[in-house]
């Protein structure tokens, strides 16, 4: 017998109603981040850097049954990612999609500026000089894979964000030729939110910006 699906309109009810605490990472959830999650996610960003030159941005649901969901956001907002409103309502979606039942995680994937450094006062955004992050000379372009995992169990939200350097070769004309040489770096910076650390002290602090909207 086929198990009936619930309502969606009842469902998003009744997931909007739930107030998940934040807590850190567990272990068990962290290597299946590091060891099953990830690396796909990697191996998806670079294919499609290789085909595309970018990587779209998308919410990725990871169910307990090894099945996989994705939710393309360029197309969920109508070709208007990037502005406030469309950036709240992904937010949104990512967290309720984390709740989902039978979801292990809940993934928001895009491609960014970055501009780090070790500490929060040390972070030289120059907005005056340079109002497009992505005209900064210190930013880098990463992939951001942002994971959440709901406990049903103890009505509790973890996190994980992870940050990618991507390596393009440049040059004044752009070319799928060009595109084949992208790599990712080695180097995987991954941060726990709600780890009891001051923010991101623990690896470094970020400021982000999109590359199609990077003011």
């Amino acid at each position: 017998m086929n198990k009936r699906l619930p309502d969606p309109d009842v469902l998003l009810d009744m997931l909007r109603t739930i107030k998940p605490t934040a807590t850190p990472t567990s272990q068990e959830v962290h290597e299946w981040w590091d060891k099953t999650a990830l690396p796909l996610l990697r191996s998806q960003a670079l294919s499609e850097l290789h085909r595309n030159d970018e990587f779209l941005p998308r919410i990725i649901g990871f169910m307990k049954d090894g099945t996989m969901g994705v939710v393309n956001v360029s197309e969920a907002t109508g070709g208007n990612w990037g502005n406030l409103a469309s950036k709240d309502a992904t937010a949104f979606i990512h967290k309720i999609a984390a709740m989902v039942p039978g979801t292990m995680a809940s993934v928001f994937c895009v491609e960014a500026w970055s501009l780090r450094a070790n500490a929060k006062d040390e972070l030289d955004r120059q907005s005056d000089k340079y109002p497009n992050l992505g005209d900064h000379p210190d930013r880098s372009e990463v992939v951001m894979f942002q994971m959440m995992h709901y406990d049903p169990d103890s009505n509790t939200m973890m996190q994980l964000v992870t940050m990618i350097e991507v390596l393009k070769v440049l040059g004044a004309k752009r070319s799928r030729a060009m595109w084949q040489h992208t790599k990712l770096a080695d180097e995987v910076v991954t941060t726990d939110p709600h780890s009891g650390k001051d923010g991101y002290t623990m690896t470094g602090r970020f400021i982000f910006g999109d590359p199609e909207n990077p003011g």
